[in-house]
């Protein structure tokens, strides 16, 4: 007898006690990195049971929890992911699922507004290295070749960033997400070494940050963008702010006012490969497999 399938689930990852964590419908925590942590029992889902990655947790973060659903959860038509403090502001169950997401391909994290037109190629920079920055897009393009366009404007020329690798969809579209993102990163976990500091050894948890928004913005999606919420006394992260309509309209009409003039200004731009990344990095011994197929169009 085929079971019922379930309307929603929306997966909570975890890897330690606390009391914000959201475990009921339509809620399920995941522990995440339970491989490396097996003394440790939160009583929830496990990401080390059927089909995972959960002992690469301390470089996927995450990630391993959203290749667990993809792996094991097959019976549910919406799947998505939150965090163990950080949840969408808005209310979903089985009786709004489908009109909140009329029209939408997947539902995101509202984002802040920038005029900045390469913030996603110096935020994923910034959070990894040069080094490590090249060999993603390299990657990407080798593996990803029908959408080297949009890849490379992506970086250059998008001001669209998708914070915290939250999001939420049809089943078959979070799927999707997990085809295009995990065999490249599997192809880049070989490429790149250890660092020697452990915060910058989380780099495949920051690539797939900034790769939600390369998704969306390969494949054309249409997203629903909401606010967030971050639960707990402790929390550094502030939400986005609920302004009232007036205010609302004065910054939106201020956004508007310096993206005119950012966009009257600029010129599209081209990626710029840095000569002595390149040179570093054949020194080291990498062979550049995709960008040496756009490095006509890129100047050094």
């Amino acid at each position: 007898m085929e079971t019922k399938k379930e309307k929603l689930t929306i997966l909570v990852c975890a890897h330690k006690p606390d009391e914000h964590i959201r475990n009921y419908p339509p809620y399920k925590a995941i522990q995440v990195g339970v491989a490396l942590h097996p003394e440790m029992d939160l009583g929830f889902l496990k990401d080390n049971v059927g089909e995972n990655i959960s002992e690469k947790n301390p470089m996927y973060c995450e990630l391993s929890a959203i290749y667990w659903g993809w792996k094991n959860i097959k019976n549910v038509e919406y799947l998505g992911l939150a965090h163990y403090r950080r949840y969408f502001d808005i209310d979903l169950n089985e009786t709004n699922v489908d009109k909140l997401m009329k029209g939408y391909d997947m539902m995101v994290v509202k984002r802040n507004k920038t005029v900045d037109f390469s913030f996603n190629k110096r935020g994923v920079t910034y959070a990894t290295s040069q080094e490590d920055f090249w060999l993603y897009i390299d990657t990407f393009l080798y593996m990803r070749p029908e959408y080297k366009s949009e890849i490379i404007d992506y970086f250059v020329n998008c001001n669209k960033y998708t914070p915290f690798t939250m999001f939420f969809a049809k089943k078959e579209v979070y799927d999707d997400f997990c085809e295009f993102v995990f065999p490249v990163f599997f192809e880049l976990e070989k490429r790149i070494p250890m660092h020697p500091y452990s915060r910058q050894n989380r780099f495949m948890a920051y690539f797939g940050e900034w790769t939600l928004g390369l998704y969306i913005y390969c494949k054309h999606l249409k997203v629903k963008r909401v606010p967030y919420v971050m639960l707990g006394d402790n929390c550094n992260h502030t939400p986005v702010v609920k302004y009232s309509v007036y205010r609302l309209a004065i910054n939106n009409l201020k956004y508007y006012l310096k993206y005119t003039k950012a966009l009257l200004r600029r010129k599209k731009a081209k990626l710029l490969f840095p000569d002595d990344i390149k040179v570093g990095l054949m020194n080291d011994g990498y062979e550049l497999k995709g960008l040496e197929s756009v490095l006509k169009n890129i100047k050094l």
